[in-house]
């Protein structure tokens, strides 16, 4: 841990790189100014100003002719008081005039000042233009590049930037490569991969989270097994128990029928009867918690055209026993992954809840909808619907809105919601309210 290095002493060298960089950019490019105005590539600002005395003495000669100019300056030449060629622009008339009074006149500029200078021999006159900015031997490059400071100066920026933008990435990948390693130790602990490969970092930073999640992912680990441990207990001991109670159950009920068939009064007769229905709800309360131990655990997978058939099949067949319509209004499969046989289970419950509050005859709608951000199935009966008090409640353990609770313990929605809440999903209660149409809606949405 002590030889690793630390993020800030990472930013720090390519910080200093930085400055070396800029550093040679600017030597660099200062040495090749020097260069090239060595070899005449390029001239340096006060070139045109240099040559003013050849200029002179040129234009005193008699054979003068303006085409004897340097291509970088401009001119305006006057014989016997006419203008014979002229080719510095108007707008610089002005400076022109100051020029022919003064002998000189010029226009400061953000690069490079513009001189004006006039000349007189005999009948003739001459006013030269320069520009006191660099500019290259070559006319033709001129024309081109018409400003070759701020085009130097372009150049430099350009390829400073370039190194700049360079260092920067180069420092972005190596931190994302470091960060990743983050992103995906917390990946496999999402997928509760809790044996992945460990990872390490060469900055003690980053290192330090890494063996953080290390850490967590350890004790989420122990964690988790000690759940699924007791998962697993509680399983074996509900089983256990359903097994054992089913013996006196049965014991109990061939009793009950020898009972029913001997002549009883009315009062032993009644007495009869409540205990058959105490020893109903008994073996409905033994077989709901055989079917919460059976599917405590299950392997998860998608919806597929099977799965979703075997669901229709199923609510299907209780519709059809107990003299209902059932309406398919959408049959979406899915790659959501859920507990296929918990929802089967969860889905018969709601059924029947809806067989049980609806009149015979009437229509069931069963809707499984795949939308963007979950995958939503649910049950609409034409019952009388919920109470506010149940509405409110539905989904508690042990509350019920059957009228007759001598043959109810209240555990359906309840285990539908347990189940629905195992797979990322949450229960949905309410009722209709379409075109005052009464009935209850029942949706069990999963997240994706």
């Amino acid at each position: 841990m002590g030889s690793r290095k630390g993020l800030t002493q990472l930013v720090t060298k390519y910080a200093v790189m930085e400055l070396l960089y800029t550093f040679f950019v600017m030597v660099f490019f200062f040495v090749l100014l020097n260069i090239l105005v060595n070899v005449g590539i390029i001239y340096p600002a006060n070139y045109p100003e240099s040559q003013l005395n050849q200029v002179e003495k040129e234009f005193k000669s008699d054979n003068w002719t303006p085409e004897s100019l340097p291509f970088f300056y401009d001119y305006e030449y006057i014989k016997k008081g006419n203008i014979v060629d002229n080719t510095i622009n108007q707008t610089y008339q002005s400076y022109v005039k100051t020029a022919k009074k003064t002998g000189r006149a010029s226009k400061d500029s953000f690069i490079g000042a513009r001189v004006f200078r006039y000349y007189t021999v005999g009948e003739k006159e001459l006013i030269v233009s320069y520009k006191l900015s660099m500019l290259f031997s070559s006319k033709s490059l001129n024309q081109v590049i018409p400003h070759v400071e701020g085009f130097y100066w372009f150049l430099v920026f350009f390829v400073w930037i370039s190194g700049f933008l360079f260092l920067i990435v180069r420092l972005t990948k190596r931190l994302k490569r470091e960060i990743q390693k983050i992103s995906t130790a917390s990946v496999y602990i999402q997928q509760h991969n809790l044996d992945y490969p460990r990872m390490t970092s060469d900055y003690k930073e980053i290192n330090e989270v890494l063996s953080t999640i290390d850490v967590l992912a350890h004790d989420l680990k122990e964690s988790l097994q000690e759940q699924w441990q007791m998962q697993e207990n509680q399983r074996h001991l509900i089983e256990s128990v359903t097994h054992d109670i089913r013996t006196p159950i049965t014991l109990v009920k061939g009793n009950l029928e020898l009972l029913s068939e001997e002549e009883l009064t009315e009062t032993s007769y009644e007495r009869v009867s409540d205990m058959e229905k105490g020893v109903s709800r008994l073996e409905s309360y033994v077989e709901k918690l055989r079917m919460i131990s059976t599917h405590m655990f299950e392997e998860k997978k998608g919806v597929t055209k099977d799965v979703l058939n075997n669901w229709i099949d199923m609510a299907q067949l209780l519709c059809d026993t107990h003299h209902r319509t059932l309406m398919i209004t959408c049959a979406d499969i899915s790659d959501k992954l859920l507990e296929t046989d918990g929802i089967a289970m969860a889905l018969q419950n709601i059924m029947i809840n809806a067989i049980e509050h609806s009149k015979i005859n009437s229509t069931i709608l069963l809707d499984f909808s795949d939308n963007h951000d979950d995958y939503r199935i649910t049950v609409t009966d034409e019952g009388t619907g919920f109470s506010d008090v149940i509405l409110e409640a539905a989904s508690r353990k042990y509350v019920s809105s059957k009228l007759d609770n001598t043959t109810s313990h209240g555990l359906g929605l309840h285990i539908v919601k347990e189940i629905v809440k195992r797979n990322n999903g949450q229960l949905i209660i309410k009722n209709r309210d379409h075109f005052h149409q009464t009935g209850a809606v029942i949706s069990m949405v999963f997240i994706k």
